[in-house]
Formats: C-alpha cells, structure tokens, sequence
C-alpha cells in the first residue's frame, strides 16, 4: 500500500501538471467496483468544476473546487497516470478530462480505493479520527510522547495506528525502528521518553528522505508519469530478512507483528 511519502509524491507530481485553467470538462467513472460507489450529485453533472488545489491529508488526495472536494486513497495498488491520449488499461476506474485535453486516469486492480466527492472538507468520515500529520508542530510534543508511553502494544503497532499519527505504514515504521535503535516488539511502556522523542524525529527524517526519493516502489506504486520511486533501494532493514545489517553486519531479523511483517536487527536495536 503507499504510505504518506508515496502520496505525497503523487500530490506534487500532479500539482505541477494541474492544467491552468483547471477546468474538468468531464469527470467519467468507468466502474462502480471501488471502496465506495462513484458518483456526483445530480445538481452538479451539468455545472463546470473548477480544481483550485491538491491537498494531502494522511494518504489522501484531496482536489479542491469551489463546490466540495474529491478525495482519492489509493488503497492497496491503486495509482494516477496523466496522458494525453487515452490508453485503454484493465481496471480504469475513473477519468479526468482537463478542458485542454489533458487527461488524468486512476487505475485500481484490488479496487480498495477510493474516490469520492463530499461538499463539506470538515465532513468527510475518513478525517474524523485521524492523528496528526508527521511534519506539524505538534507532531514532536509531550502529548504525543506520553500517548505512546501510556501503552501496552508494540510500539511498532502504536506508530502504525492513524489515530495515533498518520502515514507511517509498514515500510517506514521499520525504517524509523531501525534508525532510532528501537526494538519494534517493544513495549510504549518499555520505551523511555527521550528515545521515543528521538524516535519521532527519524519518522520525519525518513519519511522526508523518502518524499525526496521519489517514494518506494515495492509494486505497484508508480508516478503519474508511470516511472517508478527509487527509495526502496536505500532500504536499510525492511525486506532483507536474513541479509547483513548494514551498521553491524549481523543478519537482519523478520515476524509478523498483527500480521504485518517486520524487519529488525536484533544487535542494534534494543
């Protein structure tokens, strides 16, 4: 699934390529099989939409008009692509035609995604009991530190949940374990509040150096232009079960954690 850096990737590769005017001359849903139905409100099928933003929110895209928003998750494989002619894909689910001919397609195999229109930002369900953003202010304050120290679960699972923070997935929950010299299995209660502070500093550090690597690209995961993210190839310890660490040249360390797998290396991370 993308993770926050993904998302955010896409969000800026489609900003650039916002066409000026941003007039949608026809907004197409090809299938009804995602998360949720497809559709727009009758009173807006005749009414020209008008993009004025791209926004991230968590792993969503929100495209802003002057009458709601959209909002897009990829889910487990979904994607954008922006061409120019169509090219007629298996699983197209919905497409923007620009007024200049310009067109933006969002192609799901899996189908867990979502696209949706909602008149009221403040209203949309997904938002309502999602954590904070990793790069805010507050994101690196007591309040989050004590949240973390107060419980029982793996602090892996703890940095994973949304209604703790949000867009730390798999891949870089494990980056970030690694790099502040956590043992994901650990406890939040067994975890000292200077090191989940640190903790919360390599989640930004990798998340940021992530976003500047074009995001992973496990699978799926592709630019609009279709070329692929290059940070999977920085990696330290996720998916290389078995293989050296690069720090201490012990082998790398994998269980699935809430049936997610998890990559750790037992000596430098305690």
């Amino acid at each position: 699934m993308p993770e926050l850096p993904e998302v955010e990737v896409l969000r800026r590769d489609l900003l650039i390529r916002l066409p000026k005017p941003s007039r949608i001359r026809r907004l197409l849903f090809l299938s009804p099989k995602l998360r949720t139905p497809l559709k727009l409100p009758k009173s807006m099928h005749d009414k020209p939409l008008v993009v004025t933003g791209i926004q991230r929110r968590s792993k969503f895209l929100i495209f802003t008009l002057d009458q709601g928003v959209l909002v897009s998750h990829l889910g487990m494989s979904g994607c954008w692509r922006a061409e120019t002619v169509r090219s007629e894909i298996k699983h197209d689910h919905v497409i923007i035609e620009w007024e200049n001919g310009d067109l933006w397609v969002y192609n799901d195999p899996r189908r867990f995604g979502v696209f949706e229109f909602h008149p009221d930002l403040s209203k949309v369900k997904w938002f309502s009991q999602l954590g904070l953003e990793p790069f805010s202010d507050e994101f690196l304050a007591k309040p989050v530190i004590d949240k973390i120290r107060g419980s029982d679960r793996a602090i892996k699972s703890i940095i994973m949940d949304a209604k703790v923070m949000v867009g730390v997935g798999n891949i870089y929950a494990s980056e970030a374990l690694f790099k502040a010299g956590i043992n994901p299995l650990k406890t939040g209660k067994q975890v000292s509040s200077e090191r989940i502070q640190r903790l919360l500093i390599c989640i930004r550090e990798t998340l940021s150096k992530a976003i500047e690597g074009g995001g992973s690209s496990i699978r799926d995961y592709a630019h609009a232009s279709g070329e692929k993210g290059n940070f999977q190839n920085e990696h330290l310890v996720y998916g290389r079960s078995g293989e050296k660490c690069t720090h201490c040249g012990s082998k790398i360390q994998a269980k699935k954690i809430q049936g997610r797998s998890t990559f750790w290396c037992r000596k430098c991370q305690s």
